[in-house]
């Protein structure tokens, strides 16, 4: 069975990496950073990650990163932590692990817990349940509600939601436009997509091909928009369906 570590502390790895070969295990990668884990994952897919929920200076905890391994292929997730407190089991179980196990472990409690995983992974599983593909599309992921990572140049990067300014459905992908980027940031996914994976109060769709950040409107006509990017004044379309919703966000000052 091949498995991949995600353990921040390389002293850690190292010695998981070598009990799990003792016991015959091959071991794909160790990744210390959500981004890394997400790397490794694509480009030598494991039968089950061992997954430290903890992993210091990575913009993804363990558990976020279990969620995005789940978003990509449904495989076992065993959550090897220091971390027992109630409110880290309700995070970590939300993640769907096949089993969790406390550290300090010996040996012979990585062995069982590894063992119970693939049982209990399998009788989770529906005979009729189809996995989603190896490489689905590559949508933006998120870790909280003000900011998400997009793939970029094999690596994930992270942008904050108050520097979006609008999202322009292109077709089968989506374009993004940032008030600290010139240039735009393409997403594979339709606008509606992209809209469900980032719910966020600022974010407020005006159109069947854009979706646009309030806080960063200049300025409103009957039927449009106003937003400035790299200098440039563009004016956006608010169809009637979303008018409205929309023009309700904005109170509108009444003379006396």
């Amino acid at each position: 069975m091949r498995i991949l570590i995600v353990e921040d502390e390389l002293v850690i790895a190292e010695n998981i990496r070598e009990r799990l070969e003792e016991m015959g295990y091959h071991v794909t990668a160790i990744a210390a950073d959500g981004p890394q884990a997400v790397n490794a994952f694509r480009s030598d897919p494991p039968d089950l990650a061992l997954v430290d929920i903890q992993l210091d200076g990575s913009p993804l905890d363990g558990i976020e990163v279990a969620q995005l391994f789940n978003m990509e292929q449904r495989i076992p997730i065993v959550f090897l932590t220091s971390l027992s407190d109630k409110a880290t089991r309700t995070r970590a179980r939300a993640a769907r692990p096949a089993n969790y196990l406390v550290k300090p472990c010996n040996k012979r409690q990585l062995e069982v817990a590894l063992e119970f995983a693939l049982e209990n992974f399998t009788a989770d599983k529906e005979p009729e349940q189809r996995l989603p593909p190896a490489n689905p599309p590559r949508c933006p992921f998120y870790s909280s509600a003000d900011y998400f990572f997009v793939l970029e140049g094999g690596k994930y990067a992270k942008f904050e939601v108050s520097n979006l300014l609008f999202a322009e459905a292109d077709g089968s992908s989506v374009d993004l436009y940032f008030r600290n980027r010139a240039h735009r940031v393409v997403v594979s996914a339709n606008l509606g997509s992209f809209e469900r994976q980032l719910p966020h109060p600022s974010l407020r769709r005006i159109h069947r091909s854009y979706l646009i950040n309030v806080h960063h409107v200049d300025a409103l006509d009957d039927a449009g928009a106003f937003v400035t990017h790299n200098g440039e004044r563009r004016r956006l379309p608010v169809s009637k369906t979303y008018r409205e919703a929309f023009f309700g966000h904005f109170r509108k000052l009444k003379a006396d």
